[in-house]
């Protein structure tokens, strides 16, 4: 979302409902429709790609056991997400969520 207001070449409707409360479920799909095609979530899948590389490096260096393997699971299920680039589901929400907390 941030990388789509950053992105001098987003249409100004999908800027506007990136920077508003959004009270109805009609805008939220809108806003979530125009993010799921704009360049921005190719970068931010980048940046999430390359997050979870950094976080599996850091689990190499522990030892095995139940944590390790809760961690390396997490890891796994986040890379998941992010192949089958879908902004649904969780993330969705998640975007739905960061909307109305920040008052946007």
């Amino acid at each position: 979302m941030l990388l789509a207001l950053a992105d001098a070449s987003t249409d100004e409707v999908l800027r506007d409902l990136l920077s508003r409360p959004l009270p109805y479920d009609a805008e939220h799909a809108a806003a979530l429709a125009g993010l799921r095609s704009h360049p921005a979530m190719d970068r931010a899948r980048e940046v999430l790609d390359s997050w979870v590389a950094k976080a599996r490096e850091a689990l190499v260096p522990l030892p095995d056991g139940d944590v390790k393997q809760a961690l390396e699971t997490l890891c796994a299920g986040i890379a998941a997400a992010l192949s089958n680039r879908v902004l649904t589901g969780f993330w969705g929400f998640s975007v739905k969520f960061f909307l109305n907390v920040k008052g946007m």
